[in-house]
């Protein structure tokens, strides 16, 4: 069933940092926005 769950993914900064990118989906994309995050991103992160 496509919409039994919602498959979340973010992308942050580092590991315990702010959020950059935001994308849901159940089966067909419901979502995908970046947010601006007001510090760098870590290397680890890249």
């Amino acid at each position: 069933m496509p919409d039994a769950a919602v498959i979340l993914d973010t992308e942050t900064t580092r590991l315990d940092g702010q959020t950059v990118e935001i994308d849901a989906a159940t089966g067909k994309k419901l979502m995908n926005t970046l947010v601006k995050p007001t510090e760098p991103i870590s290397v680890g992160a890249r």
